[in-house]
């Protein structure tokens, strides 16, 4: 190996330790707690309540050279997120209390 490819290699780690800390292991406790209840058994009551607002976020990475779609698709997530009972949110903090 070269001397250029090492000192990337090593520029490059504390990059993927922040990947690791801060998107997979959010990631992976979302998808645990999604699944699981407050008594630790498998429900699909969480995720069909992040069924909505993951829809919406996934929209806004889709449709990016649509700014105006978006932005309507950001701000409709964010507000099923409002934690009232009829929104996605007041389900997701039902399910957790």
């Amino acid at each position: 190996m070269s001397k250029r490819k090492i000192s990337n290699y090593l520029l490059s780690t504390p990059f993927y330790v922040w990947i690791a800390a801060f998107i997979l292991i959010p990631l992976i406790m979302v998808f645990y707690y999604g699944f699981t209840d407050k008594d630790g058994f498998f429900t699909l009551e969480y995720v069909a309540a992040m069924a909505g607002p993951v829809a919406g976020f996934i929209m806004v990475f889709l449709f990016p050279w649509f700014p105006r779609t978006a932005v309507c698709a950001l701000t409709q997530s964010l507000f099923n997120l409002i934690p009232v009972y009829p929104l996605d949110g007041g389900r997701m903090l039902r399910s957790i209390v």
